[in-house]
């Protein structure tokens, strides 16, 4: 992540809270976020602590929590910070491996969690994950085809407080404008060039657009066929170009995007 971007995450993200089992963890990740300007407030190996800290009432951002922890498992940690921190608006990233995703999710605390990071990651892949939590970036002019995209999204709930929403908007910008110059949208081009827009890593565009993804799977909103990433752009951009055929926006369009890139 580029320093201007790391500057204004800091300015958003001040305080963060480490809550990991391991010892050796905690100690890194303080050395890496002190190392790049963040300010580290407390760090805890039980969840018992940590919520007694949260429920303090200190100013906390940001909490960084792992899969493991010493005295309980996190589904419960989550399920108690819900009940006990209802008052506060806790950000968390969840590191751990791919299966705890699955199992947050089962547990329907998935609202509880704000982004995850697949162990293991390279300590730039947090970083560029902490952009998450900046002020989100908009274009500076809204067109007739992002007003489209935004309604599309939000007719699936997907509301620009999600945090793949800006990410997923971006993908299908590019994604119909590869279509509207005759080429096939591809995902090597499509989410480095979101990526570097927004000035994070590739992997934490992915991450936030799959977890949009697994929301609507488990709502039952995105047809079978189309429940992996690039088959799931198709079919979103297909529903964004018939609205805007509809209001006479893309006649130079001379395919529908799902017949090229799905």
């Amino acid at each position: 992540m580029e320093k201007s971007n790391r500057e204004q995450v800091r300015a958003a993200v001040k305080n963060i809270v480490l809550v990991y089992a391991d010892p050796i963890m905690l100690r890194t990740l303080n050395c890496l976020l002190n190392m790049n300007g963040y300010q580290v407030v407390n760090s805890f190996q039980t969840g018992r602590s940590a919520l007694r800290f949260l429920k303090s009432g200190q100013q906390v951002d940001l909490v960084l929590l792992g899969c493991y922890l010493q005295d309980m498992d996190t589904v419960r940690f989550l399920r108690q910070m819900e009940q006990e921190c209802a008052d506060q608006r806790l950000r968390v990233i969840l590191t751990g491996p791919a299966r705890y995703i699955e199992l947050v999710e089962q547990g329907h605390l998935s609202n509880c969690v704000d982004y995850y990071m697949i162990e293991p990651y390279d300590p730039d892949d947090l970083l560029s994950a902490m952009a998450m939590f900046s002020p989100a970036r908009r274009l500076p002019q809204v067109t007739p085809l992002d007003k489209i995209i935004h309604r599309q999204l939000r007719s699936l709930g997907v509301s620009d407080t999600m945090e793949g929403y800006w990410y997923l908007g971006g993908c299908l910008q590019e994604w119909l404008r590869l279509i509207g110059s005759g080429q096939v949208p591809q995902m090597k081009s499509v989410l480095p060039d979101v990526a570097r827009y927004h000035g994070v890593a590739v992997k934490a565009v992915e991450s936030g657009i799959h977890r949009v993804i697994l929301q609507l799977k488990k709502e039952g909103k995105i047809p079978a066929p189309y429940q992996k990433m690039k088959p799931f752009l198709g079919w979103l951009a297909d529903r964004v170009w018939a609205e805007s055929l509809q209001e006479g926006l893309n006649d130079s369009y001379e395919q529908e995007p799902g017949t090229t890139t799905v």
